[in-house]
């Protein structure tokens, strides 16, 4: 139960928080000439990963969603930061959502089979009656 409410605190209100101090402890150190001039427009995918990291922290569809953000954030920022371009790495995109959609339908024939969860759960319910078979 302890360990449910302590996830519960780690999410997309936390890592929001968290972005908006950085942000305002950034523009208050230039504001007060501790660091020089902070270029946001290069770091902005930041943003994305950062939302992406705490939907990571949330339930299964969230989680997929926090993947995305976290993917297009680093997409972004090595394209922002370094000398790579759109032009150089937008072939790496249609591969990875081929993978990704082998991915999703693998795991759709998976479910509709019974997955992984089902053959889990009758093994423990035989385990289970195989225990009390013992004790009687």
């Amino acid at each position: 139960m302890e360990s449910t409410r302590s996830a519960n605190r780690v999410g997309p209100k936390l890592v929001f928080g968290i972005l908006l101090m950085a942000a305002g402890l950034s523009s208050l150190l230039e504001r007060l000439g501790v660091i020089d001039h902070f270029d946001l427009g290069r770091w902005w995918p930041l943003i994305l990963v950062a939302i992406g990291a705490g939907k990571l922290t949330g339930q299964a569809p969230d989680r997929q969603q926090g993947w995305f953000f976290l993917g297009m954030g680093a997409w972004f920022l090595i394209i922002t930061t370094t000398a790579v371009s759109f032009g150089d790495t937008w072939p790496v995109l249609l591969l990875l959502w081929g993978v990704s959609t082998i991915w999703s339908g693998l795991r759709k024939q998976d479910v509709a089979r019974g997955g992984d969860a089902a053959v889990d759960s009758i093994a423990r319910a035989d385990e289970a009656s195989r225990e009390n078979s013992h004790v009687n």
